[in-house]
């Protein structure tokens, strides 16, 4: 009897998951000189002429920085520099408006000599930091039905990558700096649906799987 109990609740539990499905884009945007911004064409939602319900749009940003950086000290006493090789990092679309924001940072830190004479980014003045790499990830889940009707269609939408260097150097007195910041990424959109025709409440799913748990509970019990 329990072991029917069990089999049951798991059943009515996997009829309430499996009408969800999720449909997948994924997107990269190369390697390029800050300052720039890059369209990303992505497919709206098809909802099957209404047999497929739309219930949350992701959009994933992994955000890539790198670059080099140099600096010299023009001061006639030693002084601690800083160079952070920095990007600002956004992706925003028509529907929703700014979607998610990224900043990588990456710091070096050096104690600079005294000016030496010559402004060449070397010598015990100057320094040159190479094959700087970092990155960072952020993202925004689309619940609210009037916004996700936004992404419902047969046609395709867009999205804008947009890349501006923040790199810069600190310390004490004065200092000549140099960077090369360089920005890409990976975009993701991702739509979560269910079956216009199975329709289970989420306290439903949850009371399910509970039962599905006290059975399972309840058998190991008894085989004790």
């Amino acid at each position: 009897m329990l072991k029917r109990i069990l089999c049951g609740a798991t059943l009515l539990c996997a009829a309430g998951f499996s009408s969800a499905g999720v449909v997948v884009q994924d997107f990269t945007v190369d390697r390029q000189k800050t300052a720039f911004t890059e369209t990303i064409n992505f497919n709206l939602f098809d909802d099957m002429g209404g047999t497929r319900v739309l219930e949350s749009v992701e959009f994933t940003l992994l955000a890539r920085s790198s670059g080099s950086a140099r600096v010299e000290n023009l001061n006639a006493t030693p002084t601690n520099i800083t160079a952070t090789l920095s990007t600002d990092i956004t992706l925003s679309d028509l529907i929703s408006g700014l979607l998610a924001e990224a900043a990588p940072s990456l710091s070096r830190m050096d104690r600079l000599a005294g000016y030496d004479g010559n402004t060449d980014f070397d010598g015990p003045s100057g320094v040159e930091f190479l094959n700087l790499m970092t990155n960072d990830s952020a993202g925004i889940i689309i619940v609210d039905p009037i916004s996700l009707m936004g992404y419902i269609g047969m046609g395709t939408s867009t999205a804008t990558f947009g890349a501006m260097a923040s790199s810069d150097v600190s310390g004490g007195g004065n200092l000549i700096s140099n960077f090369n910041t360089f920005a890409s990424g990976d975009v993701g959109v991702i739509y979560t649906f269910r079956d216009a025709s199975i329709s289970v409440s989420e306290p439903t799913q949850v009371a399910l799987l509970g039962l599905g748990l006290l059975a399972l509970a309840g058998f190991r019990k008894v085989k004790k």
